[in-house]
């Protein structure tokens, strides 16, 4: 197991024995049993580090995919885990260990895209990946606000 993040919040972690190589483990640093507890920004936070950490992993290992699983019940937990085509995952895993090296290779790149979460920003010379996604996404024209409305009536 890899540090990756921590922030006084959230933990996370790259998981020596996960579902696959590139398995994230995020949980509150003071455990919370379920969503409704998640006082504060917690919440929101971990959204942010799962969100940040399936980017870091569709940029460094080159994932087709990623699934982001919520669970709650005996604690509040978020993992992130790197798909790819035929690999043959099913919404139930059994841990695989990782090659210990890539395990580390993968561990610095995903710490150096998770800096960014709950950093102001504005006076660094990079700019957040954040910035960079909308940038590079394609926009459609319409309000996206107009569209939710008009599905919901």
């Amino acid at each position: 197991m890899s540090r990756v993040y921590t922030d006084g919040l959230l933990v996370a972690d790259l998981l020596a024995e996960g579902a696959c190589m590139g398995h994230i483990h995020i949980r509150p640093e003071h455990p919370v049993r379920d969503f409704s507890q998640a006082k504060g920004i917690l919440g929101e936070q971990l959204f942010w580090v799962s969100s940040f950490s399936a980017s870091a992993l569709f940029d460094s290992i080159g994932a087709h995919g990623t699934n982001i699983v919520i669970s709650d019940g005996s604690s509040l937990v978020a993992d992130v885990v790197a798909r790819f085509q035929d690999d043959g995952l099913g919404l139930r895993w059994d841990p695989k260990p990782a090659d210990p090296g890539a395990l580390k290779d993968l561990a610095t790149t995903v710490k150096d895209a998770l800096w960014y979460v709950g950093k102001d920003t504005s006076h660094s010379s990079q700019e957040p990946i954040s910035a960079r996604v909308v940038e590079t996404t394609p926009v459609r024209k319409q309000d996206y606000r107009s569209l939710q409305l008009k599905r919901s009536l």
